[in-house]
């Protein structure tokens, strides 16, 4: 459920993370954004975030930007907080002008904000945009208006248990092809 490993066959459910993040991507693309900072969690070989790298690049790659390996940042797993704050304060603080801050995943997005906070960032203000890949309930709340993307959850839960009930139902006899469930996302854009 939510990642795969690309070089072994077997069954999964999915939310279309290179959709996704392209689409996001765009969004920004389309609000005027050329310097777009994204923030990624380590591991990063994990089909879920590579996924959504690779649909980030490709985003800007159809609009004729540039990629720029500084503008991704790796933050670690298991320091996520504090790598947040030393990474993306000392970005903030080179004098480039960024367009957009986009986290990879929500835990991130929830770091940063707590940046943001401490040191006294007005996005709005500064007039960045700021996204995350995955929506909670608390992007409802803050400030700044977080655009997101929302997994199709329960649909994913649903189709996981649908499988798991398929493969105990067979027995394991069942010798047709694996089955790859790709569900799609949505983006949430608040205002």
């Amino acid at each position: 459920i939510d990642r795969y490993l690309p070089d072994i066959e077997s069954n999964y459910v999915v939310a279309n993370n290179y959709q996704g993040s392209f689409e996001l991507t765009e969004l920004l693309v389309q609000k005027g954004c050329e310097n777009i900072l994204a923030l990624n969690i380590t591991p990063s070989h994990i089909s879920s975030l590579t996924e959504r790298v690779k649909g980030y690049k490709d985003a800007l790659k159809k609009h004729n930007i540039s990629f720029n390996d500084k503008n991704l940042l790796e933050i670690s797993f298991d320091n996520i907080q504090n790598d947040v704050r030393e990474k993306l304060t000392k970005r903030l603080k080179q004098g480039q002008k960024i367009d957009a801050i986009y986290t990879l995943n929500n835990h991130i997005a929830t770091a940063c904000l707590n940046v943001f906070n401490e040191i006294g960032f007005d996005a709005k203000k500064e007039g960045v945009y700021f996204a995350s890949f995955d929506d909670i309930s608390l992007f409802d709340f803050v400030k700044p208006n977080i655009i997101s993307v929302s997994q199709p959850l329960e649909k994913i839960g649903i189709e996981a248990a649908n499988l798991a009930l398929h493969l105990i139902d067979s027995k394991g006899t069942d010798s047709s092809a694996f089955k790859k469930i790709v569900l799609p996302t949505s983006i949430i854009s608040r205002n």
